[in-house]
């Protein structure tokens, strides 16, 4: 499909030895996304060959499925990856491409682990965005600071960013000249796209998008659901996020509750190729937001290396 067709450009970034979740992730778009869209798949080029064999894999699986005239992945890119902090590759990887490479009105940067859950997500965010919003999609699983904060304080740095007046980059649509306009690389800032997020509310846009709804049920009954913001979430019944592969899943201690208690359904998305398994009560917990200042301490807490014991009962 042809730029000039497309409104919607996807950039999915790929994790070597992922190609499972990536296979996941492709077909979960295929199947929601009305919108007329192009779909770039960037993977860096310090994988080893055998990861990049295993992606190109998955890739044309799913291209296979709507024939060679109209592949659905319409272009793989194979880029540098700098040295530095592994957390600021994805950011790196990134910027080689958007706003450089991308040709449509709208660009949407979208994690290989995060995937549509219902039809009309990328209408829902295009139309909020044409409605005059900065940027859409999912939203920061945190509530925002409170007034009474200390303006210099570490806590209002980090949860005037996390929080859900702002897009997570795992899913986040914007409009291409402004990120031209803004010439913010998403890898500056805290983490990846958090300077692009500053520069945008810098310019008095607002942002607009999914708030979080559920996450699977908890396999231990004595962990607390509501303190998930980390795992297998799903935003507005429309896009699931499996969040921080890389670092929950490499942890230890209190760390391992999210494997442990989520590990179940990060099996089933890929085995099913999708998390609409989520929208069903029966397999998954409806978030109260009854407990967000706690919710908040405990996220600090994680932060600084202080490990919250409240999550089990």
């Amino acid at each position: 499909m042809e730029d000039c067709l497309s409104k919607v450009t996807i950039v999915i970034c790929y994790k070597a030895g992922t190609q499972g979740i990536l296979r996941a992730c492709l077909e979960s778009v295929r199947r929601h996304t009305a919108v007329p869209c192009r779909v770039f798949v960037v993977i860096g080029h310090l994988d080893s060959h055998k990861d990049h064999k295993e992606a190109y894999r998955a890739i044309q699986e799913v291209n296979d499925l709507l024939g060679d005239d109209e592949p659905f992945v319409s272009t793989v890119f194979v880029v540098d990856i700098p040295d530095g902090p592994p957390s600021r590759v994805h950011g790196a990887m990134l910027d080689c491409i958007v706003p450089e490479k991308v040709g449509t009105d709208h660009v949407l940067t979208l994690d290989s682990d995060a995937m549509p859950v219902a039809d009309g997500w990328l209408k829902e965010l295009l139309g909020m965005v044409e409605a005059g919003a900065g940027s859409a999609g999912i939203l920061h699983p945190w509530e925002p600071p409170s007034a009474d904060l200390p303006v210099t304080s570490i806590e209002r740095r980090v949860r005037s960013q996390h929080c859900n007046e702002r897009c997570h980059v795992a899913c986040q649509l914007f409009p291409t000249e402004l990120l031209r306009e803004l010439g913010t690389k998403f890898v500056a800032g805290d983490d990846t796209g958090l300077a692009v997020n500053a520069a945008i509310a810098a310019k008095g846009l607002k942002f607009d998008g999914f708030r979080l709804t559920r996450c699977p049920n908890p396999a231990n009954s004595s962990f607390d659901a509501e303190f998930n913001r980390y795992s297998c979430l799903v935003f507005g019944d429309k896009v699931y996020h499996q969040w921080g592969q890389s670092r929950i899943e490499g942890g230890a201690g209190d760390e391992q509750v999210f494997p442990d208690d989520f590990g179940w359904a990060r099996e089933l998305v890929e085995a099913y190729e999708g998390a609409e398994f989520l929208l069903d009560d029966a397999n998954s917990y409806r978030y109260r937001f009854d407990k967000e200042g706690e919710v908040a301490a405990e996220k600090m807490q994680r932060l600084f290396g202080l490990k919250a014991q409240r999550m089990r009962s």
